[in-house]
């Protein structure tokens, strides 16, 4: 029997690593679960292709049910999501459910929420659901973003102005922060205060002490060889320089969130009183009026081949300074904020 809606949204946060989930997967005919990268047989002679393949696997195709399942890493998920009894393996975080013909799939079968329909437009499924949304467009696709009974996102997709494929998963960290679902306790923030960062572009690598102060750490990464430093562990942070040995100096930084290329997330306050919670539109109405602001799309930096527009870019001109402001199409919400000291 194919599973109804209800039971796939209580598969989410599963591990492959829970014997029950893996049988559960088999029952859908999925009967190869995404691997570690560590799990994999060619990881010890070839670990850099083995991380390659692991990334790649981490959607897998449920034809049977209509559905795309997508994973993460533990460590990755729980940089996002604080759910309980989970530990190791692949994670579980997405499904997707996809009309006829949708990538090939065949149409998902079960009841969709709140009384909508497969076959129907854009404005009869946003009349149906009558509930409020945020909008933004992926890959030429418009995509709403509702919450639903304050327990799950529901990302509703439309190609040609027609229900397209329906995207089901747990609210992360920023998801909770942005709907307030919880009272989120304010801890004392861990990385530098913005303007610190400011205050310490231009200055020398020589000035360690400067640096450690600063940043909060007891050694900094001195490779001379390399043009940026990554203290995603410490503080979300990544540190651009130029020059080397001697001459090389601070001449940039990246503010990046919790779970963005792994890290553990910048936790102090942003710039232009921005939020790593805030959705793209909000993101646009707090720097609307900012002298020089420019907004374009981004392909994906991490894939070469790749043509896939899967981020929405502000950038803001100071005298001083580039600011250039990130948003994620796929979680609609801010995950980069991107300082670059200009030239004298």
């Amino acid at each position: 029997m194919k599973p109804n809606i209800l039971e796939l949204i209580a598969k989410l946060g599963s591990s492959t690593h829970d014997p029950l989930f893996v049988q559960w997967l088999e029952s859908i005919r999925v009967y190869e679960p995404p691997l570690l990268a560590e799990e994999m047989e060619d990881y010890e002679d070839d670990p850099n292709t083995a991380e390659y393949e692991a990334i790649e696997n981490q959607v897998v195709r449920a034809e049977f049910i209509g559905c795309y399942l997508e994973f993460l890493p533990y460590p990755e998920y729980k940089m996002q999501y604080d759910e309980p009894g989970v530990k190791s393996g692949m994670i579980l975080w997405q499904i997707t459910l996809m009309s006829e013909g949708a990538h090939d799939f065949p149409e998902f079968e079960g009841n969709l929420p709140l009384g909508i329909k497969w076959g129907m437009n854009l404005l009869e499924v946003r009349s149906k659901l009558g509930l409020e949304y945020s909008s933004r467009s992926i890959r030429g696709q418009i995509v709403d973003k509702y919450l639903i009974d304050k327990k799950i996102i529901f990302d509703v997709s439309y190609e040609n102005s027609s229900l397209y494929s329906i995207h089901l998963h747990l609210p992360n960290y920023y998801d909770k922060l942005e709907y307030k679902l919880e009272n989120m306790v304010q801890k004392t923030p861990v990385s530098p205060a913005y303007s610190e960062l400011l205050n310490l572009l231009n200055t020398p690598i020589t000035q360690s002490h400067t640096f450690k102060q600063v940043l909060k750490i007891s050694d900094l990464p001195t490779n001379s060889d390399s043009e940026f430093e990554d203290l995603f562990n410490s503080n979300g942070l990544e540190l651009y320089f130029t020059g080397k040995g001697k001459r090389k100096r601070l001449t940039g930084f990246k503010l990046n969130r919790r779970g963005h290329f792994e890290s553990e997330g910048y936790d102090n306050e942003l710039p232009f009183s921005l939020s790593f919670a805030d959705n793209i539109e909000t993101v646009r109405k707090k720097l609307l009026g900012l002298a020089d602001v420019q907004e374009e799309e981004q392909v994906d930096e991490d894939d070469d081949d790749s043509d896939d527009t899967l981020y929405e870019a502000f950038t803001i001109n100071t005298p001083q300074h580039t600011i250039i402001v990130t948003c994620s199409l796929i979680y609609n919400q801010l995950v980069l904020v991107t300082v670059l000291q200009k030239d004298d």
